[in-house]
């Protein structure tokens, strides 16, 4: 399956207003979607707050905004309140970003 897209599952669980580790995992994102994967971005919990850099001001979010959009560009998803169990059978591949 070399160079075959695949569908990327990337769970986030890092606080974007207390780590940049959320930052990082977006861009990393931004990077598998540029590849030609579809990514999927899981926010559950603390880490929803990426998904609303305007609301909730963290010191990347004017970085965040412009990943975020790069990402829809890019037919990126963001899931809110999905199941992992659920959307991990869908993917190909998941990647778990802790705090």
């Amino acid at each position: 399956m070399k160079g075959t897209a695949r569908t990327i599952l990337v769970v986030v669980r890092a606080d974007p207003r207390v780590s940049d580790r959320a930052g990082e995992a977006l861009r990393m994102c931004v990077g598998l979607a540029g590849g030609g994967h579809r990514v999927r971005l899981m926010l559950p919990g603390p880490a929803a707050a990426l998904a609303e850099p305007e609301r909730y001001a963290f010191p990347e979010a004017a970085a965040v905004r412009t990943r975020l959009d790069t990402l829809a560009d890019l037919s990126g998803e963001i899931l809110r309140d999905a199941d992992l169990l659920h959307e991990a059978r869908r993917a190909d591949v998941v990647i778990q970003w802790g705090a």
